[in-house]
């Protein structure tokens, strides 16, 4: 069904008359309708999450405030102030790494106890 939705409506663009008359020309146009054509049939793909992506709010503030702290530290020349900023990025860090390992801590603690809590038929170990 897609197959042919897509065969019928590159044919459609396709019929439409070109507008230049040299090579390149004719296969932007013959590309253009390639591409619309998929992108009319079949959509577009979702962009994928980021592997690394959690929704905490804690780690999504001290994120947040890092980057806007890297981006003072790129536009700053005062060699003063970049130590200063150096140096709240790295705190900045720190309270995220610990951050990080809390709620992984605490994934694990919840998987363990909800191993724990099964039916002793259903532990599998």
């Amino acid at each position: 069904a897609v197959e042919s939705n897509f065969k019928a409506r590159l044919t459609e663009h396709l019929n439409e008359p070109s507008t230049g008359s040299d090579v390149t020309s004719k296969f932007d146009g013959l590309f253009n309708s390639l591409k619309t054509s998929a992108a009319e049939v079949v959509g577009y793909k979702q962009a994928n999450r980021k592997t690394h992506h959690t929704s905490d709010p804690v780690v999504v503030s001290l994120v947040a405030e890092r980057r806007k702290l890297l981006n003072q530290l790129n536009n700053n020349d005062t060699d003063r102030d970049q130590s200063d900023i150096k140096r709240r990025l790295n705190r900045l860090k720190l309270e995220n790494k610990k951050r990080l390992k809390e709620l992984r801590t605490e994934h694990g603690d919840r998987l363990a106890n909800q191993i724990n809590s099964t039916d002793d038929s259903r532990k599998m170990f």
